[in-house]
């Protein structure tokens, strides 16, 4: 936590990256299952996820920085870094890509403690 600024601007930038390549012209919006297979980018984007453990690290930095309330001026310092909202909603919006229809993601996010981690 003491390695990056308090805004987190190159985890935010990295994350921004993350967020273009699981969205790809999507939104989050949820629609009706179609039957059809994932196509063959959002395939190698949950490939890629699962095997460098991607959604391990992103449940990790949910529980390591606690989030900042929307107009929040605590002077008091907390005992946990906080986490600037954008870089919250954005890390939750590429879980929610990297999770949304694959079942094993989802059991290994709940694993992480990734319910922890967003409530």
């Amino acid at each position: 936590p003491r390695l990056v600024e308090p805004g987190l601007g190159p985890v935010l930038q990295a994350l921004t990256r993350l967020h273009r390549l699981a969205l790809h012209g999507r939104s989050l919006m949820l629609k009706e299952r179609s039957g059809r297979r994932s196509s063959l980018p959002r395939r190698l984007l949950r490939s890629f996820a699962a095997l460098s453990g991607l959604m391990p690290r992103l449940v990790t930095l949910l529980l390591v920085f606690a989030p900042v309330a929307e107009g929040s001026d605590d002077v008091v310092p907390a005992p946990v870094p906080a986490m600037p909202p954008e870089v919250f909603a954005v890390a939750c919006e590429v879980l929610a890509c990297l999770i949304h229809n694959a079942r094993e993601s989802k059991r290994g996010f709940i694993a992480a403690g990734g319910l922890d981690g967003i409530l």
